[in-house]
């Protein structure tokens, strides 16, 4: 029941009837106000159903009085907007538009496809709110991240290393305008699938102050900027191999036990979502520039070397308790501007060959991953595929309101990834992040997250079971 619940939400914002303050608003629904937002919402259409009477009035008048429509649509906008009505919303704006201009045929034909709007939401709402109501009250499953800086929100905050983002421009459209830590201007594809499967707060970093205590119950964060599949890379890096990150997720189990108690710490680990995320940095930021490695090893054969480093990580942390896992495949790496500009010379568009590398690398990862998946009965693993949707973003950026596709936003966009190169004083930051695929010459903005966020979920829901 409660993965219907999950996905009959979730197709409201991918058919853009709610927008993310329907999510705000969820946030504030707590063990006090279980209803909140349902109250919120029977207010909402109890007061539009009123502007809606009156607007009617108005306009079977003949004798149109532009500024008193604009005047009431003005107050169903703004009610619109404060609980995320997105589509209502914008027959609002048109409405308006209509007004000012004195065009009384086109506030007509906008009122009544509001007024359709309006009612299909408040069906569709309905229905939402009555199957929440018959699933109970929702257990959200923990979440624990492992993997490398594009999950990693701030473990390497507290190491000494190059590869940090707790400095501007780093979070300026984060909560509070706050670096802290996450390579990103804002959320990360995984803040926005935990918002969605309904946290109120993010797992913290596992080497934070937060990661104790009571915050524990709903995961935490091992992952690490500059780690991978290859952990001697990752000690290089100065960030936490993954065989380090295990050691942590034990050692987070044991101080669960004295939180919860043993039986109820197996049992959260047990329904935890365990993401990993890795195998960029260790293609990107050594294989194809470290001659130690490329003059060695065949591009297959060092697939091959990360692939045994995964299968060996899931069954580590199956033997923890982890039966849930949900991992990525590699993204087009030859789309990411860094890649470009080290690996592209004179090649238009993305680097072919490295893309040909990471699709041949996802075929290795799926078939380890079904080859676990058969080993043992009761795991559930799914390989998101990250490669297609980021793909298909960087190849056709309008389609998705994105005007820049080819660089990133910090700086000049195409080299920037650490403090030497994306800081405060960078040259040419743009002013706009939401029109650009990729926040630095690796790592996506906000605004493409929240694409590969809809990919994450729509893929992981056997996860949610």
């Amino acid at each position: 029941m409660q993965r219907q619940v999950a996905l009959i939400k979730q197709s409201l914002f991918d058919q853009g009837y709610l927008d993310e303050q329907f999510m705000e608003l969820e946030e504030l629904q707590d063990d006090a106000n279980p209803n909140f937002v349902e109250e919120v919402s029977a207010l909402y259409f109890k007061d539009s159903a009123r502007l809606i009477n009156n607007i009617d009035q108005a306009l079977e008048r003949g004798s149109f009085d532009f500024n008193r429509l604009d005047s009431y649509m003005h107050q169903f906008k703004g009610s619109s907007t404060s609980i995320g009505a997105s589509k209502v919303k914008a027959e609002c704006t048109t409405f308006r538009e209509y007004c000012r201009a004195g065009n009384a045929e086109g506030c007509l034909r906008t009122f009544q496809q509001l007024k359709k709007e309006h009612s299909t939401l408040r069906k569709k709402l309905e229905h939402y709110f009555q199957l929440a109501r018959q699933a109970g009250p929702k257990e959200t499953a923990p979440m624990m991240t492992f993997g490398d800086s594009v999950v990693d929100v701030g473990n390497n905050n507290y190491l000494p290393t190059l590869f940090r983002a707790d400095y501007p421009p780093y979070g300026r459209d984060f909560a509070n305008h706050k670096a802290t830590g996450r390579f990103c201007n804002g959320k990360l594809a995984t803040d926005i699938t935990a918002e969605t499967l309904g946290f109120t707060k993010y797992p913290p970093a596992y080497l934070s102050p937060e990661a104790s205590g009571k915050n524990l119950l709903i995961g935490a964060n091992f992952a690490s900027a500059a780690s991978g599949y290859d952990d001697k890379a990752a000690l290089l890096n100065h960030a936490i191999p993954l065989y380090q990150q295990v050691e942590y997720f034990k050692e987070y189990k044991s101080k669960l036990i004295k939180i919860a108690g043993s039986k109820k710490a197996d049992s959260i680990i047990k329904g935890a979502i365990c993401l990993l995320s890795a195998g960029s940095s260790d293609f990107v930021q050594n294989y194809y520039v470290n001659p130690l490695l490329y003059k060695v090893y065949t591009v297959d054969a060092y697939g091959s070397f990360l692939i045994d480093n995964f299968s060996t990580f899931i069954k580590q942390v199956y033997a923890v308790g982890a039966r849930k896992i949900g991992v990525t495949s590699l993204p087009p790496t030859g789309c990411l501007p860094a890649a470009r500009t080290l690996f592209g010379f004179h090649e238009k568009g993305c680097v072919s060959r490295l893309n040909t590398d990471a699709q041949n690398f996802n075929k290795k990862l799926n078939a380890a991953a079904s080859k676990l998946q058969k080993q043992y009965s009761d795991l559930k693993i799914v390989v998101f595929d990250i490669y297609s949707p980021l793909y298909d973003l960087v190849q056709n950026p309008s389609k998705s309101g994105f005007t820049e596709a080819t660089k990133g936003c910090c700086g000049t966009g195409t080299v920037e990834t650490t403090s030497l190169l994306c800081n405060p004083k960078s040259f040419g930051t743009c002013s706009n992040a939401t029109q650009y695929v990729f926040w630095d010459s690796v790592h996506p903005s906000e605004a493409a997250n929240e694409i590969l966020a809809t990919a994450l979920i729509g893929q992981g829901f056997s996860l949610l079971g």
